[in-house]
Order: structure tokens, then C-alpha cells, then sequence
């Protein structure tokens, strides 16, 4: 097409498709990476997320600490 090299532009194309998803990847680890450890970040401090002290209310649908 034209002169165009098409493979080896479409080659090109998928590694930097690619690269690009695993560093999309790598953010959105490193952004999760507390949470999937059981912690999330409150004001400065790391504190635990204890679900078991977390009630909901049936009626109103209100979260008690």
C-alpha cells in the first residue's frame, strides 16, 4: 500500500499495544496494591479494613462503624 511496509508497521504497532497495556497494568496494580492487602490509607495512617465491625442497617441501608 503505497510503499508502506505494512507488516512490519502492524508489528510495530502490537509491541507498543502491548507495552502499553502492561504498564496500563502496573498503575492500576501499584494504585490497588493497599487494598489488596487488607489496608487503605486514612489521613496519613494505614489502618486496617475490619469488615467484621461494620453493620448495615436493613431498613435504612446505612453503614454503622
Amino acid at each position: 500500500l503505497w510503499g508502506i511496509p505494512i507488516y512490519t508497521v502492524g508489528f510495530v504497532l502490537l509491541y507498543v499495544a502491548a507495552i502499553l497495556t502492561l504498564w496500563s497494568m502496573a498503575l492500576y496494580i501499584k494504585a490497588a496494591w493497599p487494598s489488596l492487602l487488607g489496608k487503605r490509607q486514612v489521613s496519613g495512617s494505614l489502618e486496617s479494613n475490619n469488615i467484621s465491625s461494620v453493620e448495615i442497617d436493613g431498613s435504612t441501608g446505612q453503614v454503622n462503624d
